[in-house]
């Protein structure tokens, strides 16, 4: 998965998405102290704050912030399917917007 190989390379960093800069959490890694301290505001951390909104969705996780309290989410696209999709969430509305090209292509080229 490109996102996956994104985050062993650099492990957050900024990638451009649908005409928007997004600011990727990194995931925490403890193989130095240096990559742990990174992760302190990691995946997991931002998902559960972004949970505490009412209309985010419960099954997404946050993978990145754009500074105005959006979030570009991973999630599943139906409940059975085990392929995961890209979308933006939008903080004051609470819509998902799917991004058409998906994770490996947004992830590909960066």
């Amino acid at each position: 998965m490109a996102y996956r190989a994104w985050l062993l390379r650099s492990n957050g960093g900024a990638v451009e998405i649908a005409q928007e800069i997004w600011w990727l959490h990194p995931v925490r890694d403890d193989s130095d102290e240096r990559r742990l301290g990174r992760g302190w505001d990691d995946v997991v951390r931002q998902t559960e704050l972004a949970l505490v909104w009412p209309a985010f969705p419960a099954a997404a996780i946050a993978i990145a912030g754009n500074g105005a309290g959006d979030r570009l989410v991973l999630m599943r696209r139906a409940a059975s399917d085990d392929d995961f999709g890209l979308a933006i969430w939008d903080h004051e509305t609470g819509v998902l917007d799917w991004i058409a090209e998906g994770v490996e292509a947004c992830f590909a080229g960066a």
